[in-house]
């Protein structure tokens, strides 16, 4: 940990800066990726098993994703 990084500031603070840089530490996905797979699977033209395989998850991931029951704070 680089001590010039580090800036002091409230929880909400944190959250915002975390949300804004999409530092996102347990994220297995990138907003970009998230993005593309809630655009593919609204052109109607992918099945959620596609997805899936497409992006070697479970189908579950990807209902998740898409329902934004995950990855909320990527709009």
């Amino acid at each position: 940990i680089n001590p010039e990084h580090l800036v002091s500031g409230s929880p909400r603070d944190n959250t915002h800066d975390r949300d804004t840089r999409e530092r996102h530490t347990l994220a297995a996905f990138t907003a970009k990726e998230i993005r593309m797979i809630r655009s593919l699977y609204a052109t109607g033209q992918y099945l959620q098993k596609e997805l899936a395989e497409i992006f070697n998850v479970n189908p579950r991931t990807i209902q998740q994703i898409v329902r934004y029951k995950s990855y909320r704070w990527v709009q």
